[in-house]
């Protein structure tokens, strides 16, 4: 006899149709003794007190909803245990409460689910199924979230460098012709001053009776802006033909 009374592991209840069966069968067939004694048939023991568990699967359930609000939904988990494993909820600090159970086919395995309906807001966060079974205490939390925003899609690397490329252009040329506008116009005052404050070529119209027919003449008349100078007997001829 084998004592495994201080064994710390634990059975696994998925397993627990085949403790049932080897329940039932010798460790030795007699039949194959080589001897005729009378032999005792050696059969598994198992205790009436035999237990497995709880564990809390959650890989074959959605662990984490999406959620409108006024909709509704239901989430479940698969508590194995034997004893049967008392399950609750717990949400939001809350003890929801124990639930129906669904037995899965070996009678270890046993299916847990709870409604939630979304009304103001309260139903999101984090649930937490809760089996206690033997002194010990198993759990597996589910989430249930509010709908994601759907973003837009991300333009192609191409888009996106032909755009950079046609800003950069655009911002070239308005920079040029800017520059070419200001040149323009600072060369254009340059201009106008010099033909205000220059020398002017003027010509002059005289009469038969003046020995000469036409002249030109610069003038020379000095002034703040030209700084040029106008001779006193050009002076005299200026005005002789003005008259």
């Amino acid at each position: 006899e084998v004592n495994v009374a201080s064994n710390p592991l634990q059975c696994d209840c998925s397993l627990w149709e085949w403790v049932s069966w080897a329940d039932k069968r010798s460790v030795v067939d007699p039949s194959t003794l080589p001897c005729n004694e009378t032999v005792a048939e050696m059969r598994l023991y198992s205790s009436e007190k035999k237990s497995c568990g709880p564990m809390v699967d959650g890989h074959s359930e959605v662990e984490r909803v999406e959620l409108a609000q006024g909709q509704s939904t239901v989430i479940c988990c698969t508590v194995s245990a034997l004893p049967v494993a008392a399950v609750h909820w717990i949400h939001g600090g809350i003890v929801l409460g124990q639930t129906e159970a669904t037995t899965i086919s070996d009678g270890a395995r046993v299916r847990h689910c709870i409604d939630v309906q979304e009304g103001n807001g309260d139903a999101y966060g984090e649930y937490q199924c809760v089996a206690s079974a033997s002194g010990r205490n198993a759990s597996k939390s589910f989430f249930i979230d509010t709908p994601r925003r759907m973003l837009p899609p991300k333009p192609p690397h191409s888009l996106l460098f032909y755009g950079q490329f046609s800003l950069v252009i655009f911002l070239f040329v308005f920079c040029f012709a800017s520059y070419c506008i200001i040149r323009r116009d600072k060369s254009r005052t340059k201009t106008d001053d010099l033909c205000r404050s220059g020398g002017h070529v003027i010509p002059i119209l005289v009469d038969d009776g003046y020995d000469k027919s036409m002249h030109d003449f610069r003038m020379q008349k000095e002034s703040p802006r030209s700084g040029l100078y106008v001779g006193h007997q050009d002076e005299e001829w200026l005005a002789h033909t003005a008259v």
